[in-house]
């Protein structure tokens, strides 16, 4: 056993896919997160510990087996391509594969940075993390940007330590992360100075969940809160494609909707694309007319996720109706899944290919965001985001920051049902709730509905797909504007900046010594 062990830790191709698959259990699926504060160690040790220029293929292939491991779940979608069974199948594996190859090359890119350090050994855990910060905001954003797999959400039910996000956001959280990894790995290279070595660390995790610990127990006392009833309805994916189940569907959550007609709430909701038709359009007057029977009967207002077609454009859309089943308020998808509901450059593609790659669900993009007036509650001021924008901080905190004090998350993971995705997804809201300091509901079909304060606490009160009900809760408005709602993502940015610097530090003495040696 022994010489097994000896024989990994000079063998660095299986290190480095030993961090893979430490990272990749600390996430949902296992949430073992204790272990994401070591396990970049067999990593950064290979790279403090050689000069190999094989750093870089070393850290790409970590990052592409952690990926693949974390987004095995779009391989399964190979049912709704539109396409015959084994060109679907090679489609959707090629496409995980494409994108954790992808993704991994942020890792490679950061084993190549940190290998080149010649710094002070007590600045190398920062610099490390500055660029691990950096590359992971730059991903966020590249491309159309993909947050999925960011380290800090290892950390989404360890609430002390995530309270420090309403100042440095949740790459704050990775950056405090990758500096403990990279303290430990120098504590195992240079024992005999292990008490100096260990100051630091030790500092940082004080501040970390000291100050999470301080706000955990300095709980504001509640204000008047606002009633919310989410109905999932938990309908299959495949059966919402069905145009046969329309009336099935339909009415599901018309029965579970008036089972609150005894003690309505203050707003009821529906998830993403609940019903999938444009419920709104003149064609389907015999359902609304029966829902506008229900919203009198209940005389509440309604928040539901519909298909919205125009003349001209298609939105995935969000309606708020008033009592009287009057259309009041909407916001439409700004920030849309490529190629799930938009195809990037989609102008210089064939129409027959688009209609395989995304079939029924080419929308337009919206182009603000918009705040909900709930009828007879002046204190509210109601934001939505709906499914793959509640990964993506920017959305969340332009509705704060323009006065939103309760946030709502449409959804539909029932893509994904029976794969750890519609856990990863719910894991990424507490940290929207933390960093704006707002509470948030989720009404997710196919997924986990539940109800977040705004210290990231899940109240037991939830749904997890296909069980099916209602989630009742309190909300209490959110009353602070906090550091990271006024200034964003300042902290990773300024990770980026120095990354993107230092980048250009090399390439520049890159190209002076050549001139020189000519």
């Amino acid at each position: 056993m022994i010489s097994l062990i000896q024989h990994a830790i000079r063998n660095s191709w299986i290190l480095a896919l030993l961090t893979a698959i430490l990272m990749l259990l600390a996430f949902p699926g296992f949430n073992v997160f204790p272990i994401a504060w070591f396990s970049l160690v067999p990593l950064v040790y290979v790279l403090y510990g050689t000069s190999s220029r094989r750093n870089f293929l070393m850290g790409w292939l970590s990052g592409t087996v952690f990926f693949t491991g974390l987004l095995y779940w779009i391989a399964p979608l190979y049912p709704y391509t539109q396409l015959p069974l084994i060109p679907a199948v090679l489609v959707t594996v090629l496409a995980t594969l494409a994108l954790a190859a992808y993704l991994g090359l942020y890792w490679g890119a950061f084993a190549s940075l940190v290998a080149r350090w010649k710094g002070p050994l007590l600045l190398q855990p920062f610099f490390a993390a500055a660029c691990w910060t950096g590359l992971e905001y730059m991903r966020a954003w590249a491309l159309t940007g993909m947050p999925w797999g960011s380290l800090g959400y290892s950390q989404w039910n360890n609430l002390p330590a995530i309270q420090i996000a309403d100042t440095i956001g949740v790459y704050g959280i990775s950056f405090v992360i990758v500096v403990v990894n990279v303290y430990v790995v120098q504590i195992w290279q240079h024992h005999e100075q292990w008490k100096r070595l260990m100051v630091i660390p030790g500092l940082l995790l004080m501040v970390t969940f000291g100050y999470g610990l301080w706000r955990l127990s300095h709980v504001p006392e509640p204000s008047r809160s606002l009633d919310v009833a989410l109905i999932p309805g938990n309908i299959k994916q495949m059966d919402k494609w069905q145009g046969q189940k329309l009336d099935e569907i339909f009415n599901r959550y018309l029965r579970t909707t008036k089972q609150l007609t005894s003690d309505p709430p203050d707003v009821f909701v529906w998830p993403e694309t609940a019903v999938p038709m444009n419920l709104l359009a003149p064609g389907r007057a015999r359902y609304f007319s029966r829902l506008y029977d229900v919203l009198r009967e209940l005389d509440r207002p309604m928040l539901f996720g519909t298909p919205y077609l125009t003349e001209r454009k298609s939105y995935n859309a969000v309606f708020l109706l008033d009592a009287f089943g009057r259309p009041i308020q909407h916001y439409y998808k700004i920030h849309l899944v490529p190629f799930g509901e938009s195809v990037p450059f989609k102008k210089w593609i064939p129409r027959s290919m688009l209609d395989r790659l995304v079939g029924r669900g080419d929308y337009d993009p919206g182009n603000e965001i918009r705040l909900f007036d709930l009828p007879k509650r002046d204190d509210v001021k109601l934001g939505v985001v709906i499914c793959f924008e509640s990964v993506f901080p920017r959305l969340f905190r332009k509705s704060v920051k323009e006065g939103a004090n309760i946030m709502g998350i449409l959804t539909n993971d029932a893509w994904f049902e029976g794969t750890a995705a519609p856990e990863q997804h719910d894991a990424m809201a507490p940290f929207r709730a933390v960093e704006n300091r707002v509470p948030i509901f989720r009404c997710a079909n196919g997924g986990i509905s539940c109800i977040i304060d705004s210290f990231g606490r899940i109240q037991p009160s939830k749904i997890v797909a296909p069980e099916r009900g209602i989630v009742r809760g309190n909300l209490s408005p959110g009353q602070h504007i906090t550091l990271y709602t006024r200034f964003g993502n300042w902290f990773p940015f300024l990770c980026w900046l120095f990354t993107l610097g230092y980048v250009l530090r090399l390439f520049i003495r890159k190209q002076w010594r050549r001139r020189c040696e000519t």
